[in-house]
């Protein structure tokens, strides 16, 4: 048996059921937002656990004080909907209005978790941790393929590969550049994490699928 068997590309249309809710539904299913629901918080907003027909969800909700900066939300999220490869996180609804996205719920947490041995983690065996980079690998190749314009992470790190029960990767927050105008990617307004950033784009700011790779 070999030791990683992947699929190198994977078509776009994947046929998952995609729903709109509501405000309402949104502070329902995370209990309004109760921090006993919060799994964390990032760059772009506050995470939280939730229930949506017997299904467990993460519901981002996008920082308010970012509004300002945040543009076509609703014709990206078409985009993003209509992305199916097995290594990106699934993205099962949004609340357009408040900036909300609601993602499938990976139930081993992310890559970070499991290097720094979070909550006395044991450490992933180092077959799991070559697949788990082959699979980001053609996750990148998928999204940097995709045409006319290839979907560029900007902001890939161990914090964005998420893991499911059977610690296969999704990768979470792809294409969330795309939402910041682009003047915002400058000297002083770099955006992403400057520890895991291409050194050309700190030089630059200017960023591609090579920043990525």
């Amino acid at each position: 048996m070999p030791l990683v068997d992947i699929p190198i590309s994977c078509s776009s249309a994947n046929n998952l059921e995609f729903h709109k809710y509501s405000f309402d539904e949104i502070k329902a299913v995370t209990c309004d937002f109760s921090d006993n629901f919060k799994l964390g918080e990032d760059d772009y907003g506050n995470l939280f656990r939730g229930e949506i027909r017997q299904t467990t969800v993460a519901v981002k909700i996008l920082k308010e004080n970012d509004f300002q900066f945040w543009r076509d939300f609703q014709s990206q999220i078409d985009i993003f909907k209509d992305i199916g490869h097995p290594y990106l996180i699934r993205i099962v609804g949004a609340y357009s209005e408040r900036d909300c996205i609601i993602y499938k719920y990976m139930s081993n947490g992310s890559l970070a978790d499991h290097l720094s041995c979070t909550d006395a983690s044991p450490p992933l065996p180092f077959y799991v941790r070559f697949r788990i980079a082959a699979e980001v690998g053609v996750a990148l190749q998928y999204l940097h393929s995709l045409g006319p314009d290839p979907i560029v992470h900007d902001d890939l790190k161990p914090q964005n590969i998420l893991l499911d029960e059977n610690y296969e990767c999704k990768i979470s927050d792809f294409g969330f550049s795309d939402l910041l105008p682009k003047d915002l990617h400058s000297e002083s307004e770099l955006k992403g994490t400057i520890s895991c950033m291409d050194p050309e784009y700190l030089t630059n700011a200017e960023y591609s699928i090579k920043s990525d790779v």
